[in-house]
């Protein structure tokens, strides 16, 4: 699920990248452009820094919430079981409560909440 479609698109990358930084090179070929960044290259060092921290910032953004989505899920299915459990403890009481059954059940109630 997940090594293939990071697979195709490492590959892909791999091959578009040439193609792309060549095309941003011609976009970028300008004289003015040349001049700043050979007098100033601490700017450009800090502006790339800058960039690849709110890239960083973005993608652990995502991460945590990808993660609290799943932690949410897990507490709503548990949730929803325990409720269940409890609804059929309570039909379980009204129908066999007065029934000689009834220690039998609530020890299988008893054996499917501790498994």
């Amino acid at each position: 699920r997940i090594p293939v479609p990071s697979v195709v698109a490492a590959v892909g990358a791999f091959f578009a990248f040439p193609y792309l930084a060549l095309s941003l090179a011609a976009a970028v070929n300008n004289a003015g452009v040349f001049a700043v960044l050979s007098q100033d290259s601490s700017q450009f060092v800090q502006n790339f820094l800058t960039v690849t921290g709110l890239l960083f910032s973005i993608l652990v953004g995502q991460t945590y919430y990808f993660m609290y989505q799943q932690q949410e899920a897990v507490y709503l299915s548990l949730f929803n079981e325990v409720t269940e459990a409890k609804s059929l403890l309570e039909q379980t009481t009204l129908i066999a409560g007065s029934r000689p059954i009834y220690p039998k059940i609530l020890a299988y109630i008893n054996s499917y909440i501790n498994n």
